[in-house]
């Protein structure tokens, strides 16, 4: 449905345009909501707190986040989603992307409300995904009020 409104400009009619607008605007606010059927955890929590939170872990990260060997055949990497404050471990969703060539598949191995810990699918050194220059893009759906 669309609305036009056409009005000249003065104070009274701002002030009358604003009250237009609001109430035109708010129902659709709530019809563009996030429904979430389920999480890891099970927990339901109001519609009104269900967030999307995407990034990129970058192929260079350092420390915590660098590709990693875990000494059983693939490689790992933690994914920090802390910026979305997630209230717990929300449904993530992950693939790779490389920049300089392909890049082993991944699954999710453990998640939080504040990471997801990833590892390659089948025996990958640490090294290849940052020759590869793999990102490991993400998105994820969850909670952030109770």
């Amino acid at each position: 449905t669309s609305v036009l409104i056409v009005v000249l400009y003065n104070s009274e009619t701002m002030r009358s345009l604003h009250l237009v607008l609001v109430l035109v605007l708010a129902p659709l606010a709530r019809q563009c909501g996030l429904t979430i059927l389920d999480t890891p955890d099970g927990r339901k929590y109001p519609e009104r707190c269900s967030h999307i939170c995407s990034g990129i872990s970058r192929y260079n990260e350092t420390g915590i986040h660098a590709w990693w060997n875990s000494g059983s055949g693939p490689a790992g990497k933690v994914v920090e989603m802390s910026g979305c404050h997630f209230i717990a471990p929300p449904t993530v969703t992950i693939t790779t992307r490389g920049l300089a060539g392909g890049c082993p598949a991944l699954y999710e191995h453990s998640i939080t409300a504040e990471s997801v810990k990833v590892y390659t699918v089948g025996n990958v050194n640490a090294l290849d995904p940052i020759r590869s220059k793999c990102n490991v893009h993400w998105i994820a759906t969850g909670y952030i009020c109770q």
